[in-house]
């Protein structure tokens, strides 16, 4: 038996095949287009909703919890009590100008020149928004 042999065409192969990476070309031109495009609103028209959304979302409410009773042990005398605890903690996100800022912390509160050291140093290790101790345990 015989078989048919096909009759090729090559102008019209290339026709088509042309066609199809137009077709494919448009296509992918059309998608890269509409991720532009959100990417354009997203940054643009919808900039004021987003940066306040990631503000909200980076403060953090913490609860203070109750205060518990003095412990004493069989004797009367006290185990553990409760004393309150004073910080001085500096945010830099709302400090305009630190260096003037720890100048008259320093000469208001007598604060040694290694403590404004040691919080310069620490203070590369935190981000621009969380509270930085500056002084501990502080008297009332």
């Amino acid at each position: 038996m015989r078989r048919h042999q096909a009759i090729k065409d090559s102008f019209l192969e290339n026709r088509i095949f042309l066609s199809r990476t137009v077709i494919l070309f448009v296509l992918i031109l059309v998608l890269i287009s509409g991720l532009v495009a959100r990417l354009i609103y997203l940054q643009v028209a919808g900039h004021s909703r987003y940066h306040g959304m990631a503000t909200n979302n980076r403060i953090k409410v913490t609860s203070v919890p109750p205060t518990r009773g003095i412990i004493y042990d069989k004797q009367g005398r006290i185990l553990a009590e409760n004393l309150p605890s004073y910080s001085l903690e500096i945010i830099p996100e709302q400090v305009t100008d630190m260096g003037d800022t720890l100048q008259r912390l320093q000469l208001a509160l007598a604060i040694p020149e290694e403590k404004i050291e040691a919080f310069k140093k620490h203070r590369k290790r935190y981000k621009h928004f969380d509270s930085i101790p500056l002084l501990m345990q502080l008297s009332n």
